[in-house]
């Protein structure tokens, strides 16, 4: 398979945020060896669906170029999930160590399972448009027809402004 670009977000609420963001960057650069990383800013974020008192979140986006199938990536960022401390039970409002959430691969469309891209709430999720439009306004999703910046414009939710903690090139 041909290099293609992968986007990913990360998010954290438990232990030591950040670390746990690098060390899953750190792990996805072990299979997708690439030189053209981009990252957003770290977001610090409130907790949505998460049970009450639940820490807030740290999050951010990346892209890199990987030439793994939809799948492995996603078998493998699991595993990396589950390396850095996720339950096993991945249940999704759960406080986590980490979570690793592919939004979109190249130009796949797909639905299989646990593998769905582009990943089907990055359209309705705050805290994933605002990193995501900082490295890829520009970015139209395969199947739509509006770009990551129009999305996030046209958003209407009752979710908080993601507050950056870590600008985007100094947190790696």
């Amino acid at each position: 398979m041909a290099k293609r670009s992968l986007g990913l977000a990360l998010g954290s609420n438990l232990d030591n945020r950040i670390a746990n963001l690098r060390a899953a960057v750190e792990g996805v650069l072990r299979f997708c060896e690439d030189k053209s990383l981009l990252t957003s800013s770290v977001y610090e974020t409130e907790p949505v669906g998460c049970p009450e008192g639940s820490e807030p979140f740290y999050n951010a986006v990346f892209q890199v170029r990987c030439e793994l199938e939809p799948q492995e990536v996603l078998e493998k960022c699991q595993a990396i999930e589950l390396e850095l401390g996720r339950s096993a039970d991945r249940d999704s409002n759960a406080p986590r160590t980490i979570d690793i959430d592919l939004l979109y691969y190249g130009d796949h469309q797909i639905s299989e399972g646990e593998l769905v891209l582009p990943h089907p709430r990055l359209e309705e999720r705050k805290f994933v448009l605002v990193p995501l439009n900082e490295i890829r306004p520009g970015l139209i999703l395969p199947g739509r027809k509006l770009s990551i910046e129009e999305i996030l414009d046209a958003l209407e939710t009752d979710e908080s402004d993601p507050s950056p903690v870590f600008p985007r090139d100094t947190w790696l």
